[in-house]
């Protein structure tokens, strides 16, 4: 069964790291779809789906990849399905002016 969750993480990220690549390559590894997104310099927001025992493996490597930075990761369950085609990485002005309408 597919599901669907919003990952919030913010805090202070390391400088000189790709952290938006990371999580695409993790998630098109782990089959997952959805989106990841910088809002700012300390808050990212990840969207993802894709079958539940995936997504717990990816909360987990979530969990594991953002351990030693000084952040707050919150993940929350949805019951919507968006059903996206593919993982992408999503320009921060892109979704301000999607979150407007």
């Amino acid at each position: 069964m597919k599901g669907h969750i919003d990952i919030q993480i913010k805090g202070i990220f390391k400088p000189n790291r790709s952290y938006l690549f990371e999580v695409y390559r993790q998630a098109c590894q782990s089959d997952i779809t959805g989106s990841v997104v910088f809002h700012n310099p300390s808050l990212m927001f990840i969207t993802a789906e894709g079958e539940q025992g995936k997504l717990g493996d990816y909360i987990e490597w979530c969990k594991h990849t953002f351990s030693s930075e000084e952040i707050e990761m919150t993940v929350e369950k949805k019951d919507k399905q968006m059903n996206y085609n593919e993982f992408r990485i999503l320009k921060s002005d892109v979704v301000q002016k999607d979150s407007a309408k």
